[in-house]
């Protein structure tokens, strides 16, 4: 096949790109040039997807693509300029995110649940605040345009080796350099390997798979992901840090923010509860398949103790760390009998 990657530098992009590769597909990638490069054997394009800037998409203007993976995006109007810039497009998938749905405050969300009510065009400006209605709208402009020829995936909480946004991998990080550090009660984490997102994406391709497909992995408490992690660093000699678990509630009292500081924790709000308990069965059924989250965590850990010797860019800080580990012992202290 003749695949162009949008995107293709980062993360489950560059896993997908050097799949494909390996594969024997015709890869060409269009980026920036701001977050990697591509491995030899692969068609490097720089340019911007702004229909604004130069160089961009016109560079392939009147081409033939038999799959066009659009990673790079969440702004519906930069969808709709590939569209209607790259040629001829036999097929176009679109990587989205499990945030399109409008709610996801019970378990089991499956493709059908409804999606936030799409962004338009005029929409040019990625926020927190309207990403999922971002995300909602890119889909929609891929539908749009090819029908039975569109394919959507919607990944959750993509975890992995070269994942600079830390999320998971702060936990294994922080483990590994002992001492005491804290960790929510009656946490829920559901994570997928980027791996395991570039490998499915390659064999949907190659089946000709369409439609819409949440890619996630099993759910599983935050208790089970941490065991893990301790086992995994007491068998490269160390001493793990000593977990102190805390309610929820006390955590949210003291101002610790989900995710920023405390990652692949959702907080107490009800409309989170779903999202770490997403339905990947279309997904499965269609040959999706996880590794097992301890082989995430192994090479996750040995990624982040390699490329990021200065520390992370989330999870706690050590100060307010130790301040609130100390609060916490306090108050078992004053609640133990006299």
């Amino acid at each position: 096949m003749r695949i162009l990657v949008l995107g293709g530098t980062r993360f489950a992009g560059a896993f997908f790109v050097e799949k494909a590769l390996a594969a024997g597909h015709q890869v060409t990638a269009f980026h920036r040039g701001v977050t990697g490069s591509v491995p030899p054997g692969v068609t490097s394009v720089l340019g911007d997807r702004d229909p604004k800037i130069r160089p961009g998409l016109e560079q392939l203007a009147g081409s033939h693509w038999d799959a066009v993976v659009d990673f790079s995006t969440s702004i519906p109007l930069q969808v709709e300029h590939a569209i209607r810039t790259l040629g001829r497009i036999e097929r176009y998938v679109f990587v989205s995110s499990v945030s399109a749905y409008s709610e996801l405050s019970e378990a089991g969300c499956e493709e059908s649940w409804p999606l936030s009510e799409p962004a338009g065009l005029e929409e040019t400006v990625l926020s927190g605040e309207r990403y999922s209605a971002l995300k909602s709208g890119c889909e929609a402009r891929v539908q749009h345009h090819f029908g039975e020829r569109a394919w959507i995936l919607r990944p959750g909480l993509m975890a992995g080796p070269r994942d600079h946004s830390d999320r998971m991998t702060w936990w294994p990080w922080r483990i590994a350099q002992g001492g005491a550090t804290l960790a929510p009660t009656q946490a829920q984490s559901q994570l997928v390997d980027a791996r395991d997102v570039a490998g499915f994406l390659l064999l949907g391709l190659e089946r000709g798979l369409s439609g819409v497909h949440n890619v996630v992995g099993p759910s599983m408490p935050l208790e089970q992901l941490l065991a893990g992690c301790e086992v995994l660093v007491r068998a490269l000699g160390r001493q793990p840090a000593r977990l102190h678990w805390m309610e929820g509630a006390w955590l949210e009292e003291q101002g610790v923010e989900p995710w920023s500081q405390l990652p692949l924790w959702t907080g107490s709000d009800p409309a989170e509860f779903g999202w770490t308990r997403v339905s990947a069965a279309r997904a499965l059924r269609d040959g999706l398949v996880c590794r097992e989250v301890e082989c995430t965590l192994r090479d996750t850990l040995a990624w982040a103790l390699e490329n990021r010797p200065g520390g992370l860019s989330t999870g706690l800080d050590p100060a307010p760390e130790a301040k609130l580990i100390s609060a916490w012992l306090a108050q078992e202290r004053a609640q133990e009998p006299s």
